[in-house]
């Protein structure tokens, strides 16, 4: 069996790590996910496309899943990668793009995830005004503005990763991976933050 043995920071072995999961069993869940991934955004696509973009919640709404679909397409890269079915070059690609666009289109769906519980929280405390914030306009040009932050913040990973693919460069590159999950942990903490925010607000209001 693949094992692989953790040590603590004083150096002291603790309990091994098994990889025969992570080469089998994960690769088995995210096929699923991706089928089901790509059957359920085609559909919601189609359905999105006969629907204007006539409020803030629309707009907010259509980013996400063109996110969701970009990061499901992604799905199948890291499926071969992590099966080790394909050479370590594909690994090297995964860890440089698929990747990178992966997380890139993850913070996007966390961040419009975000906007949707602000925009709701709006349509709770004001029902019937209508703030800049709550005008399709608006959520157009934040999306847009997301799309572009997020693609400029990534781009370095892509940039800065352009060594020669070697098999060694991938232990190097895979840490590229641990910080957008640092990052990706970090901006999930703040999008709980804000729901609970709109959620209390929402109680006190009521109250």
């Amino acid at each position: 069996m693949n094992d692989t043995v953790m040590k603590g920071f004083n150096g002291s072995e603790r309990c091994p790590r098994d990889m025969q999961a992570a080469h089998l069993v994960f690769p088995a869940i995210y096929t699923v996910v991706f089928f089901m991934g790509i059957l359920l955004n085609t559909l919601a696509l189609w359905v999105f496309i006969h629907i204007p973009s006539s409020s803030t919640f629309i707009v907010y709404l259509k980013n996400t899943l063109v996110a969701d679909l970009i990061m499901t397409l992604m799905l199948p890269f890291k499926i071969l990668s992590d099966a080790r079915l394909g050479p370590w070059q594909l690994r090297a690609f995964v860890c440089r793009f698929s990747a990178v666009v992966f997380y890139e289109t993850m913070y996007v769906g966390i961040t419009l995830l975000g906007l949707i519980a602000f925009d709701r929280f709006l349509k709770i405390i004001r029902p019937f005004g209508k703030f800049f914030v709550q005008k399709p306009a608006f959520a157009k040009v934040v999306s847009t503005l997301i799309w572009l932050f997020l693609f400029f913040l990534s781009l370095p990973n892509m940039i800065l990763s352009n060594k020669e693919a070697t098999p060694a460069a991938k232990v190097w590159l895979s840490g590229i991976v641990d910080a957008d999950l640092h990052l990706l942990a970090k901006m999930y903490k703040g999008v709980v933050m804000l729901c609970r925010c709109a959620t209390s607000s929402n109680t006190t209001i009521r109250l």
